[in-house]
C-alpha cells in the first residue's frame, strides 16, 4: 500500500491527536479488524449492527498499529471523524483514484462471482490483477478489496451487490468502472424492492459513475436488460446464446461433474473450451471473460487457458469424496436459477448409481417466496433424480407442490436436527448427492453428518 498519513488528514473532515503530520513513512495497511492488523498500519474503528470496533482499539495497538481512525478521541494517535463508515468508503474512493488501475466492474441478480473469477482467471494471464475476495461486494467489502491494491496492479475485477437502492449509488462512486459486466436482472434480493422494474432502478445506478468512454457488456438473453439498456449512454456489447449477441454460445455439452464442453464464437475468433468446471450456467458465466481477453489484447491461448484452468471456490459446485458417496457441495448461495442448474448437473451426470438432492431455503424472496417456492419443487421432480429431500421453511412449498404430482421418494423437513435423525435411512451406497440451499441455511453442515456415518 502507498499512503501517507498526511494524505488521509487532508482527505478527511476530521480532528487529529499526537499525530506527526509529516511523518514521511508510508501506510502499509488500513484495517477494520484487528485479527489481520500489521505492524506500522492503521487500524479504523467501524460500528456495525452486531459490533463496535471501538471496542478493540486497545486490541489493535497491542497488535501493531500506529494510527487510529475513531469516532471518538482516544489518547494513541488518532484521527477523529463523525462517521468512521463514511471516511473508509473516502479513503478507498481516493486510493482508487491514485492506483487507477483498469477497473471491471461485475453485477447482476445471479452468477456475479463466478463470472468475475473466470474474468480474473482469464486476465491474470497477461496483467497484474486483483480480484473480490470470495464474494465480498458490500460497501465494507469492496472498500476492503480497493485498499489492498499494489502499485502493481493493472486491473482490478471488482463484484458489486446490492440489496437496496441507493447502494449501488455508492459503490459506483468509489470504483468508477472502466467496463461494467451486467450478468442478468433477475429476483434475488427481491424481498427489499417492490418490483423487478425497481431491481432495474438499483442496478442501473451503478451508470452513474461509470467513465464516459466506458463500456458496458450485458447478458443479451434477458429481455429485462434489452428493454432497460437504452437508457445507457456507453457503448454497449450484449453476450449469450442467441444470434444476434456479439458473442454466442453456439454449443454447450455438460458431462455432469466430469465436466462442460463449450463452443463460443466472437466477432475475432471461434473457442472450443473443454473445462472441468461444472453448471449449466457457464453457457453464460464464461463469455464476459472472453470478451474482456480479446477487448485487452490476451492471445486466444492465454483466454483458453484462462477458461479452463478455472477451479471452483470452496462451497460452489465443489465435489468432495466421502468414501463411495460423491458430494456437490453448492451451498455457497442460492437463487432459482442456480437451484435449477446445480439439479441440471446432477441429472446430467454419466453415472449408474442413485442421484439424491437436499434441498433448503431461497433466502429474501420477500412475498414471492411461495410462488418461487412452488416453481423449485416442479423442477426438482421433472429431472431424473432418484430422491428429492427438502430442508427448511420455506421449502416446504416446494414439498407440497411436488407432493401433488405423487413423485415418488419425497421427503420433508422442518430443520436439520429433525432430518439428521432420519439421515441415515436416506443414503445409499454409492450415491451421488447434492446439497444445495443460501448461505444462511449453512447446507454444509450436512457433509459432518455424512462423515460421522
Amino acid at each position: 500500500m502507498n499512503i501517507k498519513i498526511k494524505e488521509i488528514i487532508e482527505l478527511l473532515d476530521c480532528k487529529i491527536k499526537n499525530i506527526d503530520i509529516d511523518d514521511k513513512e508510508a501506510i502499509n495497511q488500513i484495517s477494520t479488524d484487528t485479527r489481520e492488523i500489521e505492524k506500522g498500519s492503521v487500524f479504523l474503528a467501524l460500528i456495525g449492527e452486531k459490533f463496535n470496533g471501538h471496542d478493540f482499539i486497545e486490541k489493535a495497538i497491542d497488535n501493531g498499529a500506529k494510527y487510529i481512525i475513531s469516532e471518538v478521541q482516544v489518547d494513541y494517535p488518532c484521527i477523529i471523524v463523525k462517521d468512521s463508515k463514511e471516511a473508509y468508503l473516502k479513503i478507498a474512493e481516493f486510493y482508487r483514484e491514485k492506483i487507477n488501475p483498469i477497473v471491471v466492474a461485475v453485477t447482476g441478480s445471479v452468477g456475479k462471482t463466478t463470472t468475475k473469477e473466470f474474468i480474473s482467471n482469464v486476465l491474470k494471464n497477461k496483467y497484474n490483477v486483483l480480484t473480490t475476495y470470495k464474494n465480498f461486494n458490500n460497501e465494507i467489502g469492496v472498500s476492503k478489496t480497493i485498499l489492498g491494491l499494489k502499485e502493481t496492479d493493472e486491473v482490478l475485477v471488482i463484484e458489486l451487490g446490492m440489496d437496496h437502492a441507493g447502494e449501488m449509488r455508492v459503490l459506483s462512486k468509489i470504483v468508477k468502472p472502466d467496463y461494467v459486466i451486467l450478468t442478468n436482472i433477475g429476483i434475488s434480493h427481491v424481498g427489499n424492492f417492490n418490483s423487478k422494474d425497481d431491481i432495474v432502478k438499483a442496478k442501473f445506478e451503478i451508470f452513474e459513475y461509470i467513465k464516459k468512454d466506458g463500456l458496458v457488456i450485458y447478458n443479451g438473453d434477458d429481455e429485462t436488460l434489452n428493454k432497460n439498456i437504452l437508457k445507457v449512454e456507453n457503448k454497449t456489447l450484449k453476450f449469450g446464446y442467441k444470434k444476434e449477441n456479439d458473442i454466442i454460445t453456439t454449443s454447450f455439452i455438460s458431462k455432469g461433474i466430469y465436466g462442460t464442453k463449450i463452443n463460443v464464437i466472437t466477432s475475432k475468433n471461434k473457442y472450443v473450451f473443454d473445462t472441468t468446471a461444472i453448471g449449466n450456467h457457464l453457457g453464460y458465466s464464461i463469455l464476459p471473460a472472453v470478451l474482456m481477453g480479446e477487448l485487452l489484447n490476451l492471445s486466444s491461448d492465454e483466454i483458453k487457458n484462462g477458461i479452463e484452468s478455472y477451479k471452483y471456490t470452496d462451497k460452489r459446485m465443489a465435489l468432495v469424496k466421502i468414501n463411495d458417496i460423491t458430494v456437490i457441495n453448492d451451498t455457497y448461495n442460492a437463487s432459482l436459477e442456480s437451484m435449477k442448474s446445480a439439479l441440471d448437473t446432477l441429472e446430467d451426470t454419466p453415472l449408474n448409481v442413485k442421484k439424491i438432492a437436499f434441498l433448503s431455503d431461497i433466502l429474501e424472496l420477500g412475498n414471492m417466496s411461495k410462488e418461487i417456492h412452488e416453481e423449485l419443487g416442479l423442477y426438482a421432480i421433472n429431472k431424473k433424480i432418484d430422491k428429492v429431500i427438502f430442508v427448511g421453511k420455506e421449502v416446504k412449498y416446494s414439498y407440497l407442490k411436488a407432493k401433488e404430482e405423487n413423485f415418488t421418494d419425497l421427503n420433508y423437513f422442518s430443520s436439520k436436527e429433525e432430518l439428521k435423525k432420519e439421515f441415515k435411512d436416506l443414503i445409499e451406497k454409492d450415491a451421488i448427492i447434492l446439497l444445495k440451499g443460501s448461505r444462511g441455511t449453512k447446507m454444509e453442515e450436512l457433509l459432518d453428518y455424512l462423515k460421522e456415518l
